[in-house]
């Protein structure tokens, strides 16, 4: 499943402005068209829904 704004929400992220997404501490980019979120200072896009619930897991841990 790709990662979309009802997703980032029902997960605990605040939308900041249009394409900006804030998680606890984190920010990031939600690039709507690909289904890709990017964390800020990553070099990689989160793609799923499971990578982005275990990258969650990692930061509330």
């Amino acid at each position: 499943m790709e990662i979309t704004h009802d997703l980032l929400l029902s997960l605990g992220f605040v939308k900041d402005s249009p394409n900006r997404y804030h998680y606890k501490a984190f920010e990031g980019t939600h690039d709507e068209q690909a289904g890709v979120f990017f964390f800020d200072g990553f070099r990689f896009g989160v793609a799923f829904e499971h990578d982005m619930r275990f990258l969650l897991k990692l930061i509330d841990y």
